[in-house]
């Protein structure tokens, strides 16, 4: 995906550290990611785009909305993530005008003012960084829930030095960590003073931004004056207790270091096992409903932290889960996916075909067909419209919105003999690609032959499978027995499942790495089983959600009937046809309820 991150500073702030973090995961990932913001600090894998948000006139504002959608426009960007309340005002007017969706991190409490009630610049989901973000969007700016997601500063565990605390210094400081400016600036200073008289013969380390401000304690030698310094972690690993709030506290509680929260808005106190709750509902200190200080827990924190306190490894586990950079970043990257899905109204459609007979005799009464004819239309429509077809195992999340938009994936259920005799010369003559589910353990349908008035056809050999293979058709698992899945054993279950995927293995030297559900019968058994023998896609038929990254193991389908004509077949490719299909059973439904059905 092409992504935009935009933020509006004039100095470094908690959003900028969020937004390079997640930047930098997602070019590792493979997207193509820019940053525009008024200045940036922190170096980044992404492309930085200087705009000035700041710039708040009418006059500016209107010339920047024009430049983000020329911009959009130009790098074909898929989603705007923004991370300020000026940023995100520019932001929600060129994603409404360009059509594509907008995620924004809430990183504080917003400000209530008319402009910001009568347009809430928030775009189609918003991420809070605490609980305490998130009750006033939902309780103060009446933020729809279902919009709203607590997902914290993403932290890279594995980049932090969590060793053992060092033991050279003969007396190891208590370091104040923070920014010097604006309301923390304030919090923090006031601190110092607490310290030199409440602690007068302890080291005060005083570390982090615009330190110049800071005039109290020059002349006291208990106090040294770092200023900013790169790598705060090193302090952290020095010092008897940590004085910080936010993704600071986070990183010394993961370092184990004894942290005393004190934030823009609260004193939290030494961080334990007792308040960790309310740690972080507040992002240790730094946002709440009201501001709340107790010196008294500052110096009560200190005093216990002092005295020998120990970090519980339950809190630096509940840290490390909260504030763990790979499941946030897991999931706002999905929040992009879902989120261009929905605003689109497109999805790459996965066709689900059965049999294609030379003629209607051929086929049975369940109408799990069509004609070789009906089957060239088909294929013809794709070809003159300029669609893709691509199989499993070519399929990217993150990549399928990027190039080609007409991308499709033809399935083929059972495995018939007719795949390989009319199906596989038809495919092949348009040049295109398809993937058919093998039902292994049997050499023909006889879970329909034998309980209705089905015909026995074959199924497709090994030698057939192997000329089929060797011309781009890929072929998945579809169950040894086709029978229903959810009602197994867990030892028949695995059977099913893993002996399905070994069996093409076999025979094609490729891995499967798709399972299709023998009629679409699914649960979350039957889906963890499926996760266990290392697929990595479970198809369904009509059922699992709209956009496919909201789950890989119920992918849905759209069946191909035998009265599927070309118009039929148009629209059921095009990618909003889903869409369709739910807002016509959700308007039916609503009418039987209304009418006390």
């Amino acid at each position: 995906m092409n992504i935009l991150m935009a933020l509006s500073q004039l100095e470094v702030t908690g959003a900028e550290v969020y937004a390079v973090t997640i930047a930098d995961m997602l070019v590792d990932r493979g997207h193509r990611v820019y940053i525009m913001s008024d200045t940036l600090t922190k170096p980044t894998k992404a492309q930085y785009v200087a705009v000035p948000f700041n710039k708040r006139n009418y006059v500016d504002r209107i010339r920047q909305i024009v430049f983000l959608i020329k911009f959009i426009k130009r790098n074909q960007i898929h989603v705007v993530h923004a991370h300020s309340r000026a940023a995100g005002w520019v932001s929600l007017f060129a994603t409404r005008f360009c059509l594509i969706p907008m995620l924004t991190t809430a990183h504080g409490k917003r400000h209530l003012h008319l402009s910001s009630i009568l347009i809430k610049a928030l775009g189609d989901k918003v991420v809070a960084v605490c609980e305490n973000v998130q009750d006033q969007l939902v309780g103060e700016l009446k933020v729809k829930t279902g919009r709203v997601e607590i997902l914290r500063n993403p932290i890279r565990i594995s980049h932090l030095n969590v060793a053992s605390k060092c033991e050279d210094d003969a007396e190891k400081p208590v370091a104040v960590i923070g920014r010097m400016s604006g309301p923390k600036g304030e919090v923090l200073r006031s601190v110092v003073k607490l310290l030199i008289d409440e602690f007068p013969n302890h080291k005060i380390a005083v570390i982090g931004s615009h330190t110049e401000s800071l005039e109290v304690g020059r002349s006291r030698q208990n106090v040294e004056i770092i200023g900013h310094f790169e790598d705060a972690g090193d302090w952290m690993r020095r010092s008897a207790v940590v004085i910080a709030s936010g993704r600071i506290a986070a990183e010394a509680l993961m370092r184990k270091v004894p942290t005393v929260a004190v934030g823009e808005e609260r004193a939290i106190g030494l961080v334990g096992e007792q308040n960790i709750e309310e740690a972080l509902r507040s992002n240790f200190g730094d946002i709440a409903p009201t501001r709340d200080y107790d010196n008294q827990r500052i110096v009560e924190g200190m005093k216990a932290a002092l005295d020998g306190y120990q970090v519980s490894d339950s809190v630096v586990a509940r840290v490390e889960y909260e504030f763990d950079s790979a499941r946030i970043f897991e999931r706002i990257e999905n929040i992009y996916q879902s989120e261009y899905v929905k605003r689109r109204k497109r999805e790459i459609p996965v066709l689900m075909y059965h049999r294609v007979v030379r003629d209607r005799s051929e086929a049975g009464k369940h109408g799990i067909y069509v004609t070789a004819t009906q089957f060239r239309k088909h294929l013809s429509y794709l070809k003159k419209n300029g669609y893709e077809t691509i199989t499993f195992k070519e399929f990217s999340l993150e990549k399928r919105f990027d190039g080609n938009s007409k991308k499709v994936l033809l399935t083929f259920d059972d495995g018939y003999e007719d795949n390989y005799t009319v199906m596989f010369p038809i495919l092949a003559e348009f040049g295109f690609k398809a993937t058919v589910f093998l039902v292994t353990g049997l050499v023909s349908n006889e879970w329909d032959h034998k309980v209705g008035d089905e015909p026995s056809v074959r199924l497709l050999s090994r030698s057939q499978v192997e000329e089929m293979q060797s011309h781009r058709i890929e072929f998945g698992s579809h169950g040894r027995t086709h029978c229903d899945l959810t009602m197994l054993s867990e030892g028949d279950l695995r059977h099913e499942i893993t002996g399905s995927k070994v069996e093409p293995e076999d025979i094609t030297g490729e891995g499967a790495v798709a399972f299709c559900y023998p009629y679409g019968r699914v649960n979350e058994k039957v889906k963890q089983a499926v996760r266990g023998a290392e697929y990595k896609f479970g198809v369904a038929t009509d059922s699992g959600p709209i956009p496919m990254n909201e789950d890989l193991f119920q992918i849905r389908r759209i069946a191909i009937f035998p009265d599927t004509n070309r118009a039929r077949f148009s629209r059921k490719v095009r990618g909003d046809y889903t869409f369709k299909q739910v807002r016509r059973y959700l308007k039916k439904n609503s009418a039987q309820v209304r009418n006390g059905f």
